[in-house]
Parts: C-alpha cells; structure tokens; sequence
C-alpha cells in the first residue's frame, strides 16, 4: 500500500494520544484502560497498524527493550534483519528479511507513565512514506485518564474535565461511549441510517428510551444544537433504591445533524449530591475531517 495525501486520511484520539491513519483503515479491537491495551487498525485485506501502551512505575530503558525485541525477533527466524528507527519521540526498529517485515517504535510517556508502541507490519512491501506519516503524525496531547477529546468510530466527543472513558460499544451504523465521574454517568450516542427507522420526532425517540418517571421535556436549552431536544427524568430503579437516596436524576439532550444523516444523543446521569451535570456541557458530532 503506498501512502496517500492527508486530505485522505482521518485523525484519531484515543486516551490522550492523537495521530493520523488512512481513510479505509478500521478499528477492529479496541481498549479503554489506561493502565494497558491496544488499537488494532485493518483495511479489506490485512492488519495494518497496532498502537499499544502499557503503564510504567518508572522510566523504561529503552536500548534495553529494543534490545530485548530483537533477540525474540530473531528466535523467531534468523534471518531477520534489523535497521534502526529515529524519528521525533520515536525510537525502535525496522525488521527486515524474514517471512514478516515490520517496523516497530515506542516512546515514553512521562506525564501519564506509559509506554507506547506503534507496530506496523508489510505484508506486501516497505513503505517509507508511509512509516514516515504515521509516526510524524503522532502527537500526545494529555496523560490518558485527563483525556476530554475523543476520535474514532465515525464521532468525536468532547468531555467536560474529570469525566473518564470506561466503555466504547460499536455496532453498524451506531456508535457509543459511556464515561464515569464519581457514582455519575454519561453516555454519548451516534446513530446513522435515520432513513429506516426515524420519524422525525425526537422527543418520542427520547420517550421510548425513559422506563423512570418524567419530568420535563422541551426545546435544547440555549447554546445546544439548533432543534434539539432535552428530556428530564429518574432513572428506573427498584422502590427500596428510591427510598434510599440513590436514584440519580436523567437529562437527554438530541438533535438531528445537520444534513439528516444521524442522531445525536448526550445522557447524563447524576446523583443529586453530586451536583447537576448537564448535558450540553458534552460535545458530540461525526468524526471530522483532516485538520490542517
């Protein structure tokens, strides 16, 4: 595969790291742990690229762990062939003359204590163009668990600061994520082909959705998207949870995207101590385009 222009690739953020992958390359395996785990990125024929990480009590060596890959390497097959890689914050290995060349390169994390790797195998030949763009374009932008941007799976979320990632659930045409903050929750949800199921009635779409008692539903408050449109409830808890003080207080806030192409959905659920959190402090929409 050779490398295209940027205009043809996305930008992705994950856990506070942020970088550029080719427009047809897709997550196929993805984790929200800040303390370990990895992105696996595919096209129609082949894995392309895996970003791990993994947290560290102190500062890696390196040469040590270059070293140590290399040895495995060739235990695996003799044959290979290693040619050294420096590139920015980028240090590791190209692995060259066995049955499967690839490039390996980490870098350290200091602010979030992370090792961070960057796995990229050539299954057909050596692309250096392409080696080149995504290890240039890589970028860490804030230690994993301060994260408060998020790109993949068709969206990109913004987070009011504390609100931290704990599930990504992607099914066709839906995308979701939920985030925890003390004993609150939010979920944000993306949902295309409209065409097939939606009427156009938006606070019915948010009705379907609440088994606890209504509130207030209205027009999105000032500052959300034009047209949306909040809902205020509880959640649907056992009577003895109610009597005890634990049922938190729902808001929904949706909109259709402009262009009809999806519905937006942000829904927080928080416990009265702990203090509203609306949802138009959330930011959602479809994952944008090349940044320049």
């Amino acid at each position: 595969m050779t490398s295209g222009p940027r205009e043809d690739w996305q930008p992705i953020e994950w856990l506070g790291m942020a970088f550029f992958v080719p427009r047809d390359w897709e997550i196929v395996r993805h984790s929200v742990r800040c303390e370990a785990g990895r992105l696996t990125f595919v096209d129609r024929r082949a894995q392309r690229l895996q970003l791990g990480w993994v947290r560290c009590r102190s500062t890696p060596a390196v040469d040590r762990m270059i070293s140590d890959y290399q040895a495995r390497d060739q235990e695996e097959d003799a044959g290979y062939r290693f040619r050294s890689v420096e590139r920015g914050i980028f240090r590791g290995y190209r692995r060259v003359g066995g049955p499967m060349p690839l490039t390996r390169a980490g870098t350290f994390d200091e602010k979030g204590k992370r090792w961070i790797e960057l796995t990229i195998p050539w299954h057909e030949r050596y692309d250096a163009g392409l080696e080149r763009a995504l290890i240039d374009g890589f970028d860490l932008v804030a230690p994993g668990e301060e994260a408060v941007r998020w790109r993949a799976f068709g969206l990109t979320a913004e987070v009011p600061p504390g609100w931290r990632l704990h599930r990504a659930r992607v099914w066709p045409g839906e995308t979701e994520l939920r985030f925890r903050m003390g004993k609150g929750e939010a979920q944000l949800r993306r949902i295309k082909s409209l065409e097939d199921w939606f009427d156009g009635n938006l606070l019915a779409f948010l009705r379907r959705q609440i088994k606890g008692r209504c509130v207030a539903e209205r027009a999105g408050p000032a500052g959300s998207p034009a047209e949306a449109r909040a809902f205020e409830s509880w959640e649907d808890v056992p009577p003895i949870r109610r009597w005890l003080g634990f049922q938190r207080r729902r808001r929904d806030l949706a909109w259709v995207e402009q262009g009809g192409d999806a519905i937006c959905q942000v829904s927080t659920m928080v416990p009265p101590k702990q203090g509203a959190s609306e949802p138009e402090a959330f930011r959602l929409g479809p994952q944008s385009g090349v940044e320049a």
